[in-house]
């Protein structure tokens, strides 16, 4: 199915089209170039929607679930993401050309694999569909997957499993195919 890229205005992301809207998002994610945020529902069909390549932001509004949209308005605002989010190895040096970085949704406990002893969802090496489970997020025993938005090799691990993580933070790299 093919995505559609939001326009945008500032920090405001804006509809490519009209139709009913219906976020995948929350206040409080990060998000980054080429992930999926929402969909919108036109001639009955959900067509997904997603950030454009070189954006990137915290969201700090998003617009309520199942609106009606016209083409180009806001379905959400972005913010920078918090300085915490930018120390040390979180903005790694040398990034390899055309390599994304995936960042955690939400703090908790980050785990590679579905259970102790289960094989890793994405060891170093594999290669990865887009919205491919790569790792799950724990709070509270409930389990959030971490996705990635585009298809790639799995580069380099940030986050030993078991870790202790924080929103916005750096999990690993991937290479993805030039476009």
């Amino acid at each position: 199915m093919k995505s559609w890229s939001a326009g945008v205005n500032g920090g405001a992301l804006l509809a490519p089209t009209l139709g009913t809207w219906r976020p995948t998002c929350a206040v409080g994610d990060v998000l980054s170039g080429g992930m999926c945020f929402g969909r919108i529902r036109r001639a009955g069909k959900w067509l997904p929607i997603c950030m454009p390549q070189g954006k990137s932001g915290r969201v700090t509004s998003v617009l309520a679930p199942f609106s009606p949209v016209e083409f180009e308005a806001v379905l959400l605002e972005l913010g920078s993401v918090d300085e915490r989010a930018s120390e040390g190895v979180d903005q790694p040096e040398g990034l390899p050309e055309n390599t994304i970085v995936l960042r955690s949704p939400m703090s908790g406990t980050l785990y590679h694999q579905a259970s102790p002893g289960a094989p890793a969802f994405a060891p170093v090496g594999s290669e990865v569909e887009p919205q491919a489970t790569l790792a799950l997020v724990e709070v509270m025993k409930s389990l959030t997957p971490v996705r990635n938005a585009q298809r790639g090799r799995i580069v380099r691990w940030l986050v030993c499993d078991g870790e202790a993580v924080r929103a916005g933070q750096a999990l690993l790299w991937i290479e993805v195919p030039p476009q």
